[in-house]
């Protein structure tokens, strides 16, 4: 009987639309410990522990959940810079109806 133990992975997400995948080392409720692998020397693997919430990234049980969390900070870029399209917008027409005469 061969004794496997199951990996647990999981998904580390940054703020633009990069997605990595992780081994798992040890979790808490905020940090968690994973293994990864130098540039340089893919065989060589250290442990690094972080927050599981930053400003920069998020962990994520599975590929999808990680997915589905980028789209919805692209989704809200994307408003954001709908909104400051309308402002300028409306700045620029007022612009083009200025007359000298209103100094």
């Amino acid at each position: 009987m061969t004794n496997i133990k199951n990996k647990m992975e999981k998904f580390k997400t940054n703020l633009a639309t990069q997605i990595e995948k992780f081994e798992i080392v040890k979790e808490t409720k905020t940090r968690i410990t994973y293994k990864f692998s130098d540039c340089l020397d893919k065989t060589k693997f250290y442990e690094r522990t972080e927050n599981k919430m930053s400003q920069y990234h998020s962990w994520h049980d599975n590929f999808e959940m990680a997915k589905l969390h980028l789209i919805a900070i692209n989704n809200r870029r994307i408003e954001r810079l709908k909104q400051q399209i309308l402002y300028y917008k409306r700045h620029t027409d007022i612009l083009v109806e200025f007359k000298e005469e209103n100094i």
